[in-house]
């Protein structure tokens, strides 16, 4: 196995810019999630998936595809209903699609967090969607949008962790 030796380590910290925190994850949309599943398992290797279904609050629903390749997480969306143009607004109507939307990044505490939100709020970068669930996680998606995707951060807790390490890799 190859190992790159000056691969710089990560704090899991924005304070070096909106792309220097712990990169894990790697997020895509579809309009049908078993065929674009399908299409990550017969071309790029995925062998299983962790499902994690959730009903939003405006009233639509999301399913969720996830696995591990290698040290990155691989996601698939895909989202349905009142809300959840955030994810389908890239999507074409009358034909299958696959489109990229975001890259996840870990924010290690809540000190690393509040860095986030300010170093945000400073910069002036929109935040189209937030959340936060008690016990499992806290998560903001900023429009990186000079890079024509969004950038997505999260600080985990205790089942959030548990989750992650519960979902099988490839």
């Amino acid at each position: 196995m190859t190992k790159i030796v000056n691969r710089p380590k990560t704090s899991g910290s924005p304070h070096n810019g909106l792309l220097c925190g712990e990169h894990v994850q790697i997020a895509y949309v579809t309009n049908d999630l078993d065929r674009a599943c399908a299409i990550f398992c017969n071309r790029y290797g995925v062998k299983e998936y962790a499902s994690l279904d959730a009903d939003l609050p405006a009233g639509g629903n999301m399913r969720v595809k996830l696995a591990w390749t290698g040290g990155t997480m691989l996601e698939l969306i895909q989202a349905h209903g009142p809300g959840t143009s955030f994810y389908t607004d890239r999507l074409p109507v009358d034909q299958f699609s696959i489109q990229f939307h975001h890259m996840a990044y870990i924010i290690d505490g809540l000190p690393a967090w509040n860095e986030l939100e300010d170093r945000i709020a400073a910069e002036g970068r929109p935040v189209p969607f937030r959340g936060d669930t008690p016990g499992f996680m806290r998560f903001c998606y900023v429009h990186a949008e000079e890079l024509g995707h969004y950038l997505e951060y999260f600080l985990l807790d205790a089942e959030g962790i548990a989750f992650f390490e519960s979902i099988p890799g490839s």
